[in-house]
């Protein structure tokens, strides 16, 4: 007897929905990047055109920044740009990360050797092409810019400040003071002129009359060490009876510290002091003596927008060394507005033999001051 086949109409239902149940099983058991079949994109870093010669200077930061304008000047490791929307910006050179220069500039290396022509500089490595040829070298070596149409004018910096406290009513009391300062540096030579004034009346009678001018001549040997042919020291102060003090000298010096934040100097001089005094009780109204001019100057970048300064100089009479004057200004600069400053300074004078006056008075050995000015640098 045939056992009839017995058929299942659900069967091909049943298939289906196992089906369905083992594509949702993997499904959920596979994790799935949202992104991992969608196009990869590369994002292309943006770079300025190539260097025309009629086109503008370029320079990324080491924040991946760029900047079009033009050079100014490359000094004591500041590197100056006049950027075309910006004005006129000061970095340090070791956050140039790129330049592109299709100008003509004057380079001075570390070895003192001197090359002019167009800057390309990426990574460190610099390429400047001359006409012998082009030149390879490292963007650490380099000392100093000078872009060729402003060379003369890129020479030479400075700053002006001024400060004026007046008062009225129960006592009439006017205060001023002034500061310039101006270098000019060229590839191995600096030449400094600086100049400290103070001026005080109390109800019309003035009580503060003093002016200091200093200049000097140095001629660098190497990186480090650097010649003074001459340097001159101008004097004057009515109430230490002073009316007139010069101090020609010649020396040297040793830069001790030169990093992007702190530049340290030392020197030594030596020097002839000649006084010529207001007035005097007896004897001769002026007197002269040979010198030993030992002197420090000190920067240091804090910030940015803070600078500390110091200066010290100690003239040392020969052989009579109690007859010894000190000169000291240090003070803080805030940098607040585009190339205006905020100074406050003090500043300490020391004559260690004062002369008495005819009438018998003895000025005081030291004068104090501290001074709150404005400056414009240039």
């Amino acid at each position: 007897m045939r056992v009839p086949r017995l058929r299942y109409p659900c069967r091909p239902v049943c298939r289906l929905a196992l089906l369905t149940a083992l594509c949702l099983a993997a499904c959920v058991s596979r994790p799935v990047d949202p992104v991992e079949n969608k196009p990869q994109v590369t994002r292309q870093a943006w770079e300025p055109p190539e260097p025309d010669p009629k086109d503008w200077d370029w320079i990324k930061l080491n924040t991946g920044e760029w900047l079009k304008g033009d050079i100014k000047a490359l000094r004591d490791r500041d590197f100056e740009f006049d950027s075309d929307k910006l004005d006129s910006l000061t970095f340090k050179w070791k956050d140039i990360h790129e330049l592109r220069s299709p100008r003509q500039n004057t380079v001075v290396l570390a070895d003192k050797s001197v090359h002019r022509g167009t800057l390309i500089v990426k990574d460190g490595a610099v390429a400047m092409k001359t006409k012998d040829g082009t030149q390879q070298f490292r963007q650490a070596e380099i000392m100093s810019i000078v872009p060729g149409k402003k060379k003369l004018f890129g020479l030479w910096s400075g700053k002006v400040s001024a400060g004026l406290t007046a008062r009225s009513g129960n006592t009439n009391q006017i205060e001023a003071n002034a500061q310039v300062f101006v270098r000019r540096r060229s590839p191995f030579s600096r030449v400094d002129f600086n100049f400290i004034g103070n001026y005080s009346t109390l109800d019309g009678s003035p009580t503060v009359d003093n002016h200091r001018f200093t200049g000097r001549w140095d001629l660098f040997l190497s990186k480090r060490w650097f010649a003074t042919p001459i340097q001159l020291d101008v004097f004057r102060d009515r109430f230490q009876n002073i009316a007139l003090q010069v101090t020609p000298s010649a020396g040297g010096g040793y830069r001790a510290v030169d990093t992007p934040e702190i530049d340290w100097e030392v020197s030594l001089a030596a020097g002839y002091r000649v006084t010529e005094y207001d007035s005097v009780a007896s004897g001769t109204d002026s007197e002269s003596t040979a010198t030993i001019i030992p002197g420090t100057s000190f920067e240091w970048d804090i910030t940015s927008d803070i600078e500390f300064k110091l200066q010290y100089g100690i003239t040392i009479g020969v052989p009579d060394t109690a007859d010894t004057n000190h000169h000291l200004v240090f003070g803080f600069e805030f940098d607040i507005l585009k190339d205006i400053d905020l100074n406050l300074t003090f500043q300490w004078d020391h004559v260690g033999r004062p002369r008495p006056a005819a009438d018998g008075t003895i000025p005081f050995k030291d004068d104090y001051r501290t001074i709150v000015s404005f400056g414009w640098e240039f």
